[in-house]
């Protein structure tokens, strides 16, 4: 019977290197793009207020945003994120369980790939004078 808690250990350890082995890291190189569905109260690099703008916090806007990731290795990537007011650097990983994660120069990003082109971002951003909450559905352009 003592043998019978080791054979269980080393099958649940056997199993488990398994399926980590056969997760594959998604590929991420590309441009991905999508309008982004934002509530914000302030303003940012991404979300400025427009000249004479007396909307009072928080707003809701949206703004078309591209991703170019030019840089992966396995599970570790940077690129770049652009609007039309602003662009900045990336840096990131995929979680072993498929997760997105990245930060930008004042935020951070979570998100998951929905399918090999698309791809659900989520943005946070907290500063003394500005939150800010946004998701965008990306899709990888050919």
């Amino acid at each position: 019977m003592r043998l019978f808690p080791i054979v269980i250990a080393l099958a649940l350890a056997l199993f488990g290197a398994d399926s980590a082995a056969g997760q594959d890291t998604p590929n991420l190189l590309g441009t991905w793009a999508g309008v982004s569905e934002t509530i914000v109260a302030g303003s940012t690099n991404h979300h400025p207020r427009a000249p004479g703008d007396t909307q009072a916090d928080p707003r809701l806007v949206s703004v078309p945003i591209t991703v170019i990731i030019d840089q992966q290795d396995g599970r570790r990537f940077s690129g770049t994120v652009n609007s039309p007011s602003a662009s900045e650097r990336i840096v990131g990983v995929v979680k072993s369980e498929g997760r997105i994660l990245w930060v930008d120069e004042d935020g951070y990003n979570e998100g998951v790939l929905i399918d090999d082109n698309r791809m659900e971002i989520c943005y946070l951003l907290v500063q003394p004078l500005i939150q800010l909450a946004s998701c965008v559905e990306m899709v990888r352009e050919p």
